[in-house]
């Protein structure tokens, strides 16, 4: 029986032939099947009992990422994908998936960079306060579907200053103080850190 082998993109040697059981074999590059001629055993190392990781500096997520990453793309995407349903307009759903995907570049960068929580609160809530004031052109743009969606699909809760932009600004801007705000108190912990 001969052996056929190929190269693959990553220039490691994988098994071509069919196993006896149908089942094509995959890389050998680990040693964990060879080669083998008719009438020869497999040989097959030994499972290790540690787990493998691609990335041997890899380490798991921190405490709060996950709750963080919801509390800021949670009502980025709610907002934005409800206020698409309504306007039946994709603007605001990929208002939704640009905002949220910022968010969570920034907040990563934040806890890479091992910023305190006051730190990386004011960056994303400085970037929530941006993405509401893009909102606001958003629903200026289309503010007469938004508020006909808004009527028709919604009417018990319905308020008409909801579907205007000076809602959305309002919200920026008390985002924006919450940023300064949070801005001021990391900046007075790292100074009574810092002082001896």
């Amino acid at each position: 029986m001969t052996v056929h082998v190929a190269t693959a993109a990553v220039g490691c040697a994988l098994r071509t032939d069919a196993e006896p059981d149908g089942v094509q074999s995959t890389s050998y590059a680990l040693a964990a099947v060879q080669p083998r001629i008719s009438g020869e055993s497999r040989v097959v190392s030994e499972p290790s009992s540690a787990p493998h990781v691609a990335d041997p500096k890899w380490t798991p997520a921190p405490r709060g990422w996950y709750v963080s990453m919801l509390a800021g793309m949670l009502p980025l995407f709610a907002l934005g994908m409800v206020a698409s349903a309504l306007a039946d307009r994709l603007a605001f759903a990929g208002w939704a998936i640009v905002a949220g995907f910022g968010h969570a570049l920034l907040l990563r960068a934040a806890w890479a960079r091992g910023w305190s929580a006051a730190a990386r609160a004011a960056l994303v809530l400085g970037w929530a306060a941006l993405a509401l004031l893009s909102f606001a052109t958003l629903v200026a743009r289309h503010r007469e579907v938004l508020d006909l969606g808004y009527r028709a699909l919604l009417w018990p809760v319905y308020a008409p200053v909801l579907t205007k932009p000076v809602a959305a600004r309002v919200a920026a801007a008390m985002l924006a103080l919450a940023a300064i705000a949070s801005l001021v108190i990391a900046r007075m912990r790292r100074r009574i850190g810092a002082t001896p």
